[in-house]
């Protein structure tokens, strides 16, 4: 059904259900390929954004690519990291976590910097705001948290368990 439904302007949505599946089917390294294509891809639409945001005020929002949310981004390590896991390949299986905890940092320096420019006043609550931004990150940071200490990563274990406290 994945692969019948692939269309041009939604590739990345397919290439993240693809990993998805595969992972579902325990196909590990296919699932991780897949994913690795929409990291690519989602990157390269990031660039192209700006573009096809112009051609859509003469046209349709249809012209537009999918662009996944940042939330949606940053299940990407997560199951990667778990394909790792099962593949019992730890050090790769750490490195998405910091993949996972770096695109959470990303996300959050990104939503705190656009409340301070709608409200400069908004800059001196960046801390309180930073908090309650991870707040719907629990999962990943306990996630984050158990691949670390299980890749012997103790301090950033105990970093990504005092995060997902927080949360």
């Amino acid at each position: 059904t994945v692969e019948k439904n692939r269309k041009g302007h939604d590739l990345l949505l397919y290439w993240l259900e693809r990993g998805l599946v595969l992972h579902y089917a325990d196909r590990w390294r296919e699932s991780n390929d897949a994913f690795e294509q929409a990291e690519q891809l989602a990157a390269d639409l990031y660039t192209k954004s700006i573009s096809q945001g112009l051609v859509s005020l003469f046209t349709n929002d249809t012209s537009i690519d999918y662009r996944a949310d940042p939330f949606e981004l940053a299940m990407v390590p997560y199951y990667r990291a778990l394909n790792y896991a099962y593949l019992g390949e730890r050090d790769e299986a750490v490195v998405e976590a910091r993949k996972a905890s770096l695109t959470l940092r990303q996300w959050t320096e990104q939503d705190l910097g656009a409340l301070g420019e709608l409200d400069p006043g908004r800059q001196q609550e960046k801390a309180a705001d930073d908090d309650l931004l991870l707040r719907n990150n629990a999962f990943l940071h306990y996630v984050s948290g158990l691949i670390y200490e299980w890749g012997g990563e103790l301090n950033d274990a105990f970093i990504a368990y005092r995060k997902d406290r927080k949360s």
